[in-house]
């Protein structure tokens, strides 16, 4: 796990010098007092227990098979955590070589391998409510969200991925709390207590395609078997100016324990508030001032036959200046009637889920 901290350290003194004169003579008298300041940094620990009873490693699947992966999050430093990335990475694959018998077996690479799977990422914080759980990824290509993942720069498919938890700068995925109406929440606080639960649900596609010949094109995968590993990295909140009311009467910053412990971010609510007890200052009000549809169409050919999809874009903008999108595709018959979509994005900071329903039309009119 990768655990990035920041650390700050120095040594400060203030001397008293008082000096007297008197009868005629000099004397010096000198009363020097050192004041050591010490400077300790926080600790970043998360923690990540697989509390799925299966266990990571699974042998003889077939195509159609569903399988869950779940796992607990929990700060047990003392500086709240912002956001965890996720990087899914690949090992260790190994392509089945059989005997004489290629139709169950048949030559295969780890990106062909994974490309069989799909999966889905759910989010939760163990407390509930708040707005969770969310669908942070929805049936994505296993091979496509572990390139998503890797930090490459990949950008999500479109519409696979809430653009809330996309971190464009590190090329991950967030996987924790980052919206809600109660933002003493947001990331992994250490006060108030928080964990959140992510789950992955990966399923062994059963794609029902053959070749000349009436074989399953699927076949080939028989007795291929692949190690995935799950790495969460913990990213502490920015740095902080710190004032009086942050410290205790022992030196400790406990205003880091808390979420936006950042200069610059909005005031945390109340520290004794469950999520929805709406505790704290009042989240302003923010206004949608618009939204902006951009759709693409294309063609394909599948089993000798055009096809069509249309991919569409929303672009919503708000009165605080924040701009969300959300992408959806479908497959189309390209009719003079269109095809309608119902977007939706999650304001970060009033957690407010925002829809719109538009119908974009084939740009010939129709058929």
């Amino acid at each position: 796990m990768g655990i990035k901290k920041k650390i700050g350290l120095g040594v400060a003194s203030a001397a008293l010098g008082i000096s007297l004169v008197g009868g005629g003579t000099w004397a010096a008298f000198n009363d020097v007092e050192t004041l050591s300041a010490s400077y300790a940094a926080g600790k970043l620990d998360l923690t990540a227990a697989d509390t799925t009873s299966t266990g990571i490693n699974l042998s003889n699947l077939k195509p159609g098979d569903v399988f869950q992966k779940e796992f607990e999050l929990d700060n047990v430093g003392t500086l709240a955590i912002k956001d965890v990335l996720l990087k899914l990475t690949h090992s260790n694959f190994v392509d089945y070589v059989g005997g004489d018998d290629t139709d169950i077996w048949g030559k295969n690479s780890a990106a062909d391998f994974l490309r069989q799977f799909t999966i889905t990422v759910i989010s939760s914080g163990t407390e509930g409510g708040n707005g969770y759980s969310k669908d942070i990824v929805k049936d994505v290509n296993l091979f496509d969200f572990i390139e998503m993942t890797a930090g490459k720069g990949v950008p999500p498919n479109a519409g696979s991925v809430d653009s809330n938890y996309y971190d464009a700068e590190s090329g991950r995925i967030n996987v924790i709390t980052k919206t809600g109406a109660d933002q003493s929440y947001h990331g992994l606080p250490v006060n108030p207590d928080d964990k959140d639960k992510v789950l992955f649900t990966i399923k062994f596609e059963d794609i029902d395609d053959k070749d000349n010949k009436g074989r399953q094109i699927q076949n080939k995968y028989q007795g291929d078997s692949i190690t995935l590993d799950f790495n969460f990295e913990a990213r502490q909140w920015g740095g902080l100016t710190i004032e009086e009311s942050h410290v205790d009467e022992d030196g400790y910053i406990s205003e880091n324990e808390k979420s936006h412990s950042e200069d610059g971010a909005a005031v945390n609510p109340g520290d004794d508030e469950e999520p929805g007890d709406g505790g704290g200052d009042p989240t302003p009000e923010v206004t949608l001032t618009g939204v902006e549809v951009d759709d693409d169409w294309s063609t394909y050919t599948e089993w000798f036959q055009k096809k069509y999809k249309v991919t569409a874009t929303a672009t919503f903008t708000f009165s605080d200046g924040t701009v969300l999108s959300d992408t959806k595709s479908k497959n189309s018959n390209a009719n003079k009637h269109g095809e309608t979509f119902t977007f939706s994005v999650n304001h970060p900071v009033t957690g407010e889920v925002i829809t719109e329903t538009r119908t974009v039309k084939w740009p010939d009119g129709g058929e």
